[in-house]
């Protein structure tokens, strides 16, 4: 099991992750991961999602959906948001995930990291700061 120097609150284990201006700029064509592979035989099976927006001295213009990815490159929530790092003032954005009902095979949940991404439009001009944080459980796929 990987040591992710996290913490672990009301039984899931919590990691933050902070985005400087230049990845926020830089989002639309390189992802940021936010949870490294686990390991063979473990997945993370995500909770929830808090994105906390620290403006700068200039807003950011522009910006599209941003997604959290994993699982072999299924989505596992969308936080189609972009004003909530557009806006002047510091912003929140608290996303519970929900998975389908139908399950997911696990052969595609094995050893994959867990990356934000934005697909649809870059943000532009700004230089505020983002904290993203994950609440999340580690689990056997195996």
């Amino acid at each position: 099991m990987p040591d992710l120097n996290d913490i672990q609150t009301n039984g899931f284990n919590v990691i933050t992750v902070q985005l400087s201006a230049a990845q926020i700029l830089a989002l639309f064509t390189t992802p940021v991961q936010l949870l490294p592979p686990p390991g063979p035989g473990f997945f993370y099976m995500i909770n929830r999602l808090i994105l906390r927006f620290f403006p700068g001295g200039s807003q950011y213009a522009g910006g599209g959906n941003l997604l959290v990815v994993g699982n072999g490159g299924s989505i596992l929530t969308t936080a189609a948001l972009p004003a909530v790092i557009t806006g002047a003032v510091k912003q929140i954005c608290e996303v519970n995930v929900s998975y389908s009902n139908a399950g997911l095979p696990t052969a595609n949940l094995d050893n994959a990291p867990v990356s934000l991404n934005n697909i649809t439009a870059p943000f532009t001009g700004g230089n505020g700061t983002l904290s993203v944080s994950l609440q999340y459980n580690l689990e056997p796929s195996t």
